[in-house]
């Protein structure tokens, strides 16, 4: 029997899985947050800005990568890994990883990612929506499009 069904891309990622063996850009920095979270979120500079990162809690912060899943993270009995307080946390700042997105993204579309909590919607939330708790991410474009709370292909080139 022969395969007559075919497609011509991979079947996405999770949140947090680079998206290609391309040429990427990764530092580390410890996480600050006081609560474990999901990868695939953009980050800034902590309280110490050269060891520390936190998630974006104001407009017009600079974002500095985007948090990478590590395999050998701990799941804490929760059924997921997650990045957990004061461990190093990987950030692309440079290449592709897949995010989870809150609204639908088409490829091309701008990059916005949410600041300001807003009911489910929390912040590191990935979307195309500029408004008063989302911020553009310049440098940024979504290589795949994706519905509400599927993952899309986010490229990345920060300064």
């Amino acid at each position: 029997m022969s395969q007559t069904v075919y497609t011509r891309t991979a079947a996405a990622g999770f949140a947090g899985l680079l998206a290609d063996s391309g040429p990427n850009t990764i530092i580390s920095r410890a996480h600050e947050e006081a609560v474990a979270q999901d990868f695939g979120k953009p980050y800034r500079p902590g309280t110490d800005p050269e060891v520390q990162v936190l998630l974006p809690s104001a407009a017009g912060q600079e974002i500095i990568g985007v948090s990478v899943h590590r395999h050998n993270e701990k799941t804490r009995f929760t059924g997921a890994a997650k990045a957990q307080t004061d461990e190093n946390l990987d950030l692309l700042r440079e290449g592709a990883i897949f995010v989870e997105v809150e609204a639908t993204v088409v490829a091309g579309g701008l990059v916005a990612f949410r600041h300001t909590d807003n009911g489910p919607l929390l912040a590191g939330g990935w979307s195309s929506v500029d408004d008063a708790e989302t911020d553009l991410l310049a440098n940024a474009r979504w290589d795949t499009g994706a519905t509400a709370g599927n993952v899309a292909k986010l490229v990345l080139n920060l300064p």
